[in-house]
């Protein structure tokens, strides 16, 4: 077996590693979670990639995302036919100790419960998570009617994502981006003024938003949240979105 380490992934070897995610998936009976995006590292050089090899074929792939604000998260994937082989273990000890090299000890991994990986390595061990993400899911065909004093302006970003700000006569309200993908519209940064909240306008944003979206562009609507924010996931589930998935983040201590 070969340990490979690189901050840059050839053209052959992101076609492997989406075919090793298409076998786990096929597996797991759900999909991995990855990173492949080492353009979004803060620093382009660094080592984020570290595969093992076996007869040349990638059967364990591990990937580091560093935001630059002193933390790195972990992501793993291991082929079905080479788990319980200490693979997983060794591969994410040598990303750890690289991050630990750079300065950042805040490590950490990335799991989804409803994979046999996870809750063999994380949850059966009790580990601890720090926090957890939500991606909520519109149902289809769910839509309210919107308050009409509440007014909606959207402007597109340079980066082709739409940024929204609610407004009651005249007051600023509330703000949110939505990143387009294909048929798909996502809801992110969903925040509302201090002054506004327990007036119900959060909800009538979110129905605003949520309205245009599915009027001008697509009924495919996701939400992403954080965990923590217990007001905030209940409000969306009360307005006709439902968990599609969660992920959460696993303090690593190397």
């Amino acid at each position: 077996m070969i340990i490979k380490t690189c901050s840059k992934l050839t053209k052959d070897e992101y076609k492997e590693i989406l075919a090793l995610s298409s076998k786990c998936e096929n597996f797991d009976n759900i999909a991995p979670i990855m990173f492949t995006e080492d353009e979004l590292n803060y620093d382009s050089s660094f080592e984020c990639y570290y595969m093992a090899l076996n007869e040349g074929n990638i059967i364990s792939f591990v990937s580091v995302f560093v935001p630059g604000d002193g933390t790195g998260e972990i992501y793993a994937i291991t082929d079905p036919a080479f788990r319980n082989k200490g693979l997983f273990k060794k591969l994410v000890k040598i990303a750890g100790e690289k991050l630990e090299s750079m300065g950042i000890s805040e490590i950490y991994l990335l799991c989804t419960p409803s994979c046999a990986v996870s809750k063999k390595i994380v949850y059966a061990k009790k580990m601890k998570i720090e926090y957890s993400e939500y991606l909520l899911e519109l149902t289809k065909g769910y839509k309210e009617e919107a308050d009409s004093e509440l007014k909606l302006c959207v402007r597109e970003k340079a980066d082709k994502s739409l940024y929204f700000e609610s407004k009651l006569y005249d007051k600023h309200i509330g703000e949110c981006m939505v990143e387009l993908n294909g048929e798909t519209a996502c809801i992110y940064d969903f925040n509302l003024d201090p002054s506004c909240r327990g007036r119900g306008l959060g909800s009538k944003t979110l129905i605003s938003i949520v309205n245009y979206l599915i009027d001008n562009i697509t009924d495919e609507v996701l939400l992403q949240v954080h965990g923590d924010n217990k007001v905030a996931v209940n409000m969306y589930l009360h307005h006709g979105f439902t968990i599609k998935s969660q992920l959460d983040y696993v303090r690593l201590y190397l």
